[in-house]
């Protein structure tokens, strides 16, 4: 009988927790805590005194340095998935991954069976750019728009949110006029799209998403909580050096860190014959503008408007 490779080993493990999304190590320690005969057999046929005469610690440490050099087998298995953020995270799936992208996308009536929801992830995206970056943000609801130009007419046009920095909050009063007497901006206006998933299918479709919703304000992002699928992530990064939009990855757990992976390039100038159709379509976008017309008058940010608020 022919035995086990490690990648049958990984197959197995994750088949047993599908569903889960695991980390190297902790699916390192599922094949050793499983497979015990195999465990014996590989301290045998060793030459490492440590592996040898180790722990399970020492096991397992191995184990998931061999996880990471299997790396492009388990790519080219049809049901192995690793996803792009750190700590990189393994899992099984029956699906394709055009599949993994609609089943995301899909808005189940059976809330209790979905772990998250597009949704959802606004509300964290908000703190992050708060805590991280001062960036106040506004969920825009594309359902409130007016659709006048008719059916698909605002198609990619709503980002998810529309952020807000307020970059002269702290200035001296002396740099605020001379900043007013440049025609200087004292804000920054950020967009973002935000998607549960994004792979190697539906990748460019939803950078230039991004692109199109996003391009009008001086700093435009691709959100997801998830990036999985080889080259996924070097797709981005070639995109994003062509078109400026960046990507930040949102974390939805504590053993992950919100983070931006591909910073994006800044327009000087608002287009504001973009921005323009967007207030003008959607009431939710024409208060944040409202607002940052107060901030510019009054010097105030009225905290309470947006979805985050300091402390």
């Amino acid at each position: 009988m022919k035995s086990k490779t490690l990648v049958d080993l990984i197959e197995i493990a994750l088949e047993d927790r599908a569903g889960q999304r695991i980390t190297g190590r902790a699916l390192a320690e599922a094949i050793v805590q499983d497979n015990p005969d195999w465990v014996e057999n590989k301290k045998k046929k060793s030459r490492n005194p440590i592996l040898r005469d180790g722990g399970a610690s020492a096991m397992i440490a191995q184990v998931q340095s061999e996880i990471g050099s299997n790396r492009p087998a388990i790519e080219r298995h049809a049901n192995l998935r690793m996803t792009e953020d750190r700590p990189r995270r393994y899992y099984f799936t029956s699906l394709s991954e055009a599949e993994e992208v609609q089943e995301a996308e899909l808005e189940s009536t059976h809330k209790a069976a979905k772990i998250f929801s597009e949704h959802d992830l606004y509300p964290r995206l908000s703190e992050y750019l708060l805590s991280e970056h001062g960036v106040f943000s506004k969920r825009i609801d594309e359902k409130r728009s007016k659709n006048s130009y008719g059916q698909n007419g605002n198609k990619w046009l709503h980002p998810d949110l529309i952020g807000f920095e307020a970059l002269s909050k702290n200035w001296s009063e002396t740099i605020k006029q001379l900043v007013n007497s440049r025609s200087d901006s004292e804000t920054r206006l950020w967009s973002f799209e935000v998607k549960k998933l994004i792979n190697r299918s539906n990748v460019r479709e939803v950078y230039f998403q991004a692109l199109s919703n996003s391009a009008w304000a001086n700093l435009g992002y691709l959100v997801a909580a998830e990036i999985s699928g080889s080259g996924t992530l070097d797709e981005l990064r070639m995109l994003s050096s062509q078109h400026g939009i960046g990507v930040i990855q949102l974390s939805v757990d504590e053993e992950t860190e919100s983070s931006i992976l591909i910073q994006a390039e800044q327009r000087i100038e608002v287009d504001w014959s973009a921005a323009n159709r967007l207030c003008d379509e959607n009431p939710d976008a024409d208060e944040v503008f409202k607002q940052v017309r107060v901030y510019h008058q009054a010097g105030e940010v009225n905290s309470h408007f947006w979805d985050a608020q300091n402390g």
